[in-house]
């Protein structure tokens, strides 16, 4: 509906020495984000653009917003979908595809377990589920953020509609109990 260039800048006062007040701007230097699977890489460019467009075709909701496993265990991520314009099958992954190059992974001893997962949903329905599991040599990681994902296809083109993130931890492993 509207396109425009944007700028975000941050102020604050800070009281000097002498006890008067001063105000500080700066202004936040947008990049962009390339890279291969599981490496990220940033580079400086001189505009960030904003896009107001209409609701989505489908919005997809994540539940619970941040979850913690421990290594062997495994959790569901419940993903509710409200369907506005497609009513058409959507396959729900948590790796981005491109057809045939895979543009991202799990962090390291993080799996999809499909046997207890519903990704693929026919036809008008809304509710799906994604089963992640940590193995048992799992690395830990804090708060790293992840997203679901609902592939679909119009017209024969390959679409993708994100869900918003969650945040995930893998804890270290748990102390074995201690026999009497």
């Amino acid at each position: 509906m509207d396109v425009r260039d944007v700028q975000v800048v941050g102020t604050a006062m800070i009281k000097s020495s002498d006890g008067r007040l001063h105000a500080i701007e700066r202004i936040a230097q947008p990049f962009e984000t390339f890279g291969e699977a599981g490496q990220t890489n940033y580079s400086p460019v001189r505009t960030a653009t904003v896009a107001v467009a209409e609701g989505s075709d489908l919005i997809l909701e994540c539940s619970p917003k941040e979850l913690t496993l421990h290594p062997g265990e495994s959790v569901t991520i419940k993903v509710k979908i409200t369907r506005n314009k497609y009513q058409g099958p959507l396959e729900l992954n948590v790796i981005v595809w491109n057809l045939t190059q895979r543009l991202n992974k799990l962090p390291e001893g993080v799996v999809l377990d499909e046997l207890r997962s519903k990704t693929s949903l026919g036809e008008n329905e809304t509710e799906g589920q994604v089963t992640l599991r940590a193995s048992p040599h799992a690395v830990p990681f804090e708060n790293q953020q992840m997203v679901v994902l609902g592939q679909i296809t119009y017209n024969r083109v390959f679409m993708t509609r994100v869900a918003a993130p969650f945040r995930m931890t893998v804890a270290p492993a748990r102390a074995a109990a201690v026999q009497k």
